[in-house]
Formats: C-alpha cells, structure tokens, sequence
C-alpha cells in the first residue's frame, strides 16, 4: 500500500448499500446521504445488508479509488445506530486487519481468533 493516498479523514456509512454500486453510485451517496464532498480527500466506507463486504471510495487528486475487502467469516458491525462514523486515519490498517476500532467492529466465527485462522482454506485466503 505504498502508494495509496493517505485520507484526511475515515467515514463509514452505517446503512446498508448494494454492492453492484461503483463510482457514480457511491459519489450520489456521499454527497446526498452523507452530506459530504466526495472530492475531499476523505475515505467514506460502505457495507452490505450481510456486513461481510466493504467498499471504500476515495479521491486522490486525479481520479477516484475504488477498494473493496470481503470477508470470509464474520461481519463488520457498527456499535452504534449513525448514518455517519468518523473514526481515525490512524486505525484504518487496524479496521482492515480485522480489528475493532472507534464505531466499528468485526464479529469472528469460531474459525478465526486473534487475528490467526484454524483452517488451512482460511489462512490460504487471507494471504
């Protein structure tokens, strides 16, 4: 990830979003639900109804990004009910890894504690 630009700031979007959205779909939704510049230099996040999969749209002075991680088991969770959470640039990495930070967490199965894995399907994917 050398060369991906660092947001200004993280914003997840805490309802729903259909994930056959691209740029356009997810540009109409930061400027109109969000309320936000979609050309700010921030990362705004979206999930899916089942919380396994995440988008990420991001401006970088030429053009926009768009990312996206699935998970294998578990789900994203919002610890609370916002539209909108902020959480630091700074967890960022910390939120992709898995980990629960600010106004997000990830629920695991059984398969996966501490960030390691039991099966050798599961490590295989997460490399």
């Amino acid at each position: 990830m050398s060369g991906f630009p660092l947001p200004a700031r993280v914003l997840v979007y805490g309802k729903p979003v259909d994930m056959r959205k691209s740029f356009d779909g997810l540009f109409t939704l930061v400027a109109n639900a969000l309320g936000e510049d979609p050309m700010s230099g921030d990362l705004f996040l979206f999930l899916n109804r089942r919380r396994n999969t995440m988008k990420g749209l991001l401006w970088d002075r030429t053009g926009f990004l768009l990312i996206a991680k699935r998970l294998e088991r578990g789900q994203f969770h919002l610890r609370n009910n916002a539209d909108k959470v902020v959480i630091e640039r700074a967890l960022l990495r910390r939120l992709l890894d898995g980990v629960a930070v600010g106004g997000v967490e990830i629920s695991r199965s059984n398969n996966f504690q501490n960030g390691s894995c039991s099966s050798a399907t599961a490590d295989a994917s997460l490399s």
